[in-house]
C-alpha cells in the first residue's frame, strides 16, 4: 500500500458544485492532474453538521447523530462507536500531529473529539487563513483540516449561485492557493494528499425573504465537488462517491485501516492500490408511515378551514410562495422534509412576521419535530409594538424539574407574565408532534392539546385581564441569538386562527392530518 506523509482537507461550506460556475484559478491549477468526482452525494438533510459529521466520521448522519444544535452545544462523545478520522489517526499513530482550523466553531467544539490532542483554531475565514499559514510554516503535520464558512453565509444571504456567492468561492480559492504555495516553499507537496470538497450546496429560495436555503434533496443541494491530487491518487474522473467516503480516502492515503464501524469506502479508481469495494449498508431504510407521508400542501388547508379564519398560515411548501413574502428571516434556515411536504428547520435562525391582536381569542398550532431533549428555546412568541411580551410558547428546563412546555401570557392586572407549566413527555424527541393552544376570552378558558389530545385546561379567574396585543410573531427564537441557541426543531404548518377551537374542531384537524 502506498502511503503519503500528510493530508490537507480544504472544506468549503455551502459551495456544492458551484466551483464550476465560479472563477477558481488556484483550484484549477492545483487539482488539474488529480482525480475529481463532480457529483459527490452528501447527506440528507443537506445541513452542515450532518455533512461535516459524515465527512469526518465515515458514517451516515443517522449513525453519528450530529445536528447543528448538538454540535454547537454538546461535545462529541469520546466513546462513540463512530470515531472521527482524527481519532482513527491518533489511535494508529500516537505521535501524529493533527490540526483543525474552522470558521464555524461547532466543528472544533462538537464534531471533533475533545481529548485526542488536536490543535484547534476557530476564527472568521479572513483571520483563519493567516493562522493556518503560520501553522504550516512552523509545523509539519499528519492531517490538517480547514473549513471556510463565508461561502455558505453568502449563499444564505444572497442565494446559492448568485454572483455574491460565486465571488466568495473565488476569494476562498485565493486562500487555498496561498496555503498550497506555503507547502511548496516547505518542500512538502510531493508527499502530501490535497483534497478540496464542499459539505453541501444550496438553492435560491422561492420566497423573497428567504434568499438562500439548503437542507433538501434537490441536485443543487445534495451534490458537491470532490477533488484530490497527490498521495498516490490516480488522475481522472470517478463516480459513485459519497461525502462520508472522504474519511476512508484520508486513512487509505496514510496507510491506516479504517474503523470497522464505518460505512465509508475508498471510491473505485481513486487509488491503484485500493481493492474494488462494495459499500456496506448500515441499516435497512425506514418504512414511511402514513403519518409521515409526503403530502404537499396545495391549498386544501385554507379551503377546508376558512371558517376558522386563519390569520397566519406557514406550510413552508413550494406552493406557499405567495404567503411567505412577508417573512423576515434571521440567521440560517433549512427547508427539509416536513410533516406535509417541506418543513423549516430552525437550529441556526428564526423568522418573524406581523401578527394581529389576539385579545378576542385565538388558536395557535404547529407540527414540531424536536431533535434534542436539552433544548431551551422559544417556539413562538408574540411581542406588542411596544416590545412587551404578549404571549410565549417555550420549551425549557424548569429548575431541577423535568422538561416542560411553558406558556407565558402578559397579565394586564399586575403586569407580571402568567406561567403555565405543562410536562413535556420524553417521546416528543425525534418525532412529529402536533401542539395547539386555544384561548377563549368569552368562556375564559385556555386549552392545550398535544397530538390532538387535551393535556391541560385552565379556567381563568375573573380578575385576570390579558391584552394579548398583536405586533410581531417570532418563530424559533428572536434575532441576534448565538448559533445553536435557536429552536432545535423542524416546524411545519404553523398556523394562527382568529377563533378559539374546541374538541369538535380539533378532531377535524386530526382527520385532515390522517392521525
Amino acid at each position: 500500500m502506498k502511503t503519503c506523509k500528510r493530508v490537507v482537507l480544504f472544506g468549503v461550506d455551502g459551495a456544492g458544485t458551484y466551483f464550476e460556475q465560479a472563477k477558481t484559478p488556484n483550484i484549477d491549477r492545483i487539482f488539474c492532474g488529480g482525480s475529481v468526482c463532480r457529483r459527490t452525494l452528501t447527506e440528507i438533510p443537506s445541513i452542515s453538521a450532518e455533512c461535516w459529521g459524515s465527512m469526518l466520521h465515515g458514517v451516515s448522519c443517522e449513525q453519528h447523530g450530529l445536528t447543528n444544535w448538538t454540535a454547537s452545544n454538546l461535545p462529541y462523545p469520546s466513546d462513540s462507536p463512530y470515531p472521527s478520522v482524527f481519532k482513527a489517526i491518533r489511535e494508529a499513530c500516537p505521535d501524529a500531529v493533527l490540526a483543525s482550523f474552522s470558521d464555524w466553531p461547532a466543528i472544533n467544539d462538537g464534531i471533533i473529539e475533545q481529548d485526542i490532542g488536536v490543535y484547534k483554531q476557530s476564527a472568521l475565514d479572513f483571520y483563519l487563513i493567516d493562522q493556518a499559514v503560520d501553522y504550516i510554516e512552523e509545523n509539519d503535520f499528519t492531517f490538517l483540516f480547514i473549513q471556510f464558512d463565508s461561502v455558505d453565509r453568502m449563499g444564505h444571504r444572497h442565494g446559492y449561485g448568485s454572483q455574491t456567492h460565486l465571488d466568495l468561492i473565488t476569494l476562498t480559492d485565493t486562500y487555498i492557493g496561498r496555503m498550497v504555495r506555503t507547502l511548496e516553499k516547505q518542500n512538502r507537496l510531493e508527499d502530501t494528499l490535497l483534497i478540496v470538497e464542499a459539505d453541501h450546496g444550496g438553492t435560491r429560495a422561492r420566497y423573497s425573504a428567504l434568499l438562500g436555503n439548503h437542507g433538501g434533496d434537490s441536485d443543487e443541494e445534495k451534490y458537491v465537488l470532490f477533488a484530490a491530487v497527490g498521495g498516490g491518487v490516480c488522475p481522472g474522473e470517478i463516480t459513485g462517491m459519497m461525502v462520508r467516503d472522504t474519511a476512508a480516502v484520508i486513512l487509505h492515503a496514510l496507510g491506516i485501516p479504517q474503523p470497522a464501524s464505518w460505512s465509508a469506502c475508498v471510491p473505485n479508481g481513486l487509488f491503484n492500490d485500493a481493492p474494488m469495494t462494495v459499500r456496506r449498508q448500515e441499516t435497512a431504510e425506514k418504512a414511511i408511515t402514513a403519518s409521515e407521508a409526503d403530502c404537499a400542501e396545495r391549498g386544501e388547508f385554507l379551503k377546508r378551514f376558512a371558517a376558522m379564519e386563519p390569520m397566519i398560515y406557514l406550510p413552508f411548501d413550494d406552493e406557499a410562495e405567495g404567503r411567505m413574502e412577508a417573512l423576515e428571516s434571521y440567521g440560517k434556515l433549512y427547508r427539509i422534509e416536513g410533516r406535509k411536504g417541506k418543513g423549516l428547520r430552525m437550529d441556526d435562525g428564526c423568522i418573524s412576521l406581523g401578527c394581529p391582536d389576539l385579545h378576542k381569542g385565538f388558536t395557535m398550532m404547529a407540527w414540531m419535530k424536536l431533535n434534542h431533549g436539552e433544548a431551551r428555546a422559544e417556539v413562538m412568541k408574540v411581542c406588542s409594538e411596544k416590545g412587551e411580551q404578549s404571549l410565549l410558547l417555550h420549551l425549557a428546563s424548569y429548575g431541577n424539574f423535568p422538561q416542560y412546555i411553558i406558556l407565558k401570557i402578559l397579565d394586564r392586572s399586575n403586569l407580571e407574565p402568567v406561567s403555565i407549566l405543562i410536562p413535556r413527555p420524553k417521546e416528543i424527541i425525534g418525532r412529529w408532534t402536533h401542539i395547539c393552544v386555544s384561548f377563549d376570552p368569552a368562556r375564559r378558558t385556555l386549552i392545550f392539546w398535544m397530538d390532538f389530545r387535551e393535556v391541560f385546561r385552565w379556567n381563568i379567574e375573573k380578575e385576570r385581564e390579558f391584552p394579548l396585543e398583536g405586533g410581531t410573531l417570532h418563530i424559533g427564537g428572536e434575532p441576534g441569538l448565538e448559533s445553536g441557541k435557536y429552536l432545535p426543531a423542524v416546524l411545519d404548518d404553523v398556523c394562527i386562527l382568529s377563533k378559539p377551537i374546541g374538541h369538535a374542531e380539533i378532531e377535524t384537524f386530526r382527520t385532515y392530518y390522517g392521525v
